[in-house]
């Protein structure tokens, strides 16, 4: 599907989503001496703004874990493509297990206690510098973050022309080939979750454009120079961190389901009583094992008008989907998300 793109004036697409709510003073003191450096590399603001961010998340309840994504591809991925350079994710058991870097590898051609060494040698703030910059490194998780950003410090060949303003659009292959990058991204994150819309970024060296997409497409605020005026962008990630579920683009009617729930196990053991060269059992086999990419949601949803009772079963299946149907108001139906943007 080709994306459709629009843009706005950065103030009205603020106040077009409700994004409008003002950061507190305590934290835009905080906030006010993080000065952006003129990056050399790409991953020159990585961690910067991995502290920036977690500032904000601290404010909002520490709900949050904001990592450096861009090494680590989703479990399951080899491609680069699939990955994001910051993400944001809500803490949680589920979620941490499949974010989290246990490890970070060092140098390959040294050993471990080679790699102590220079640790026990290096300068105090060095060492902690060093450390912080681990405990900021994540993997790519579609299925469980918030948001993501996208940098580059390549000014060559960005999706869009290089300039403050209304999007002007640059028609380089390269160019093409970053806009279907981006476009990807976002239909991932409304792909493996139920999502109405997803808020992301893109940051080309000093420029960012902030991004709020839907199956329709994206709506883009105008680009503005987040070195000289880091207000806005700091404003987006607070709105966000600060927003209920539903305000951060989530469908409310869906619940992802735990794994010891009544309903999941009542899926599993549908599944164990098929026959193991049935398509039965090797949908709902395919279903359970790739879980953690797809997780499984309870929908509630209400009943059709006018069916009489005796309609409705107890408990019913069809092919590898549950549905669990309440008599009073609602429809529950068991499903993994896999729908197509």
């Amino acid at each position: 599907m080709q994306t459709r793109w629009g843009c706005m004036d950065c103030g009205k697409w603020f106040s077009t989503w409700s994004l409008d709510d003002g950061i507190p003073d305590e934290l835009s003191r905080e906030l006010r001496d993080l000065k952006a450096a003129a990056w050399k590399t790409e991953t020159d603001p990585y961690t910067p703004l991995c502290e920036a961010f977690e500032i904000i998340a601290r404010y909002t309840g520490d709900r949050y874990s904001i990592l450096s994504t861009d090494n680590t591809s989703e479990r399951g991925s080899n491609k680069h493509g699939t990955r994001r350079n910051i993400s944001i994710y809500e803490k949680g058991e589920l979620a941490e297990a499949e974010y989290t870097v246990l490890k970070v590898k060092r140098n390959p051609g040294k050993s471990e206690d080679d790699a102590e060494s220079e640790d026990d040698a290096a300068s105090e703030d060095d060492a902690a510098s060093r450390q912080a910059a681990r405990m900021l490194i994540g993997k790519n998780a579609c299925s469980w973050a918030i948001t993501s950003f996208e940098i580059t410090t390549d000014t060559s060949d960005p999706p869009f022309e290089h300039k403050t303003g209304p999007i002007s659009f640059s028609n380089s292959h390269a160019s093409n080939r970053a806009r279907v990058q981006i476009s990807e991204h976002a239909a991932q994150l409304l792909l493996r979750q139920h999502r109405t819309f997803v808020y992301t970024a893109l940051i080309v060296h000093n420029l960012v454009w902030l991004m709020r997409w839907d199956r329709a497409g994206v709506v883009m605020a105008e680009a503005f120079d987040y070195t000289t005026e880091p207000e806005d962008l700091f404003k987006f990630v607070w709105c966000i961190l600060s927003a209920s579920p539903a305000a951060q683009g989530y469908d409310t009617s869906a619940r992802r389901v735990d794994a010891n729930s009544e309903a999941l196990l009542a899926f599993k053991s549908y599944r164990d009583a098929q026959p193991e060269d049935s398509w039965h059992f090797k949908y709902a086999s395919d279903v359970l094992d790739s879980s953690l990419l797809h997780p499984i949601y309870e929908i509630t949803c209400p009943d059709v008008p006018g069916l009489p009772a005796e309609y409705l079963p107890e408990t019913s299946t069809r092919g590898s989907d549950l549905h669990i149907p309440c008599r009073q108001s609602s429809v529950r139906l068991l499903q993994p998300h896999r729908t197509r943007w």
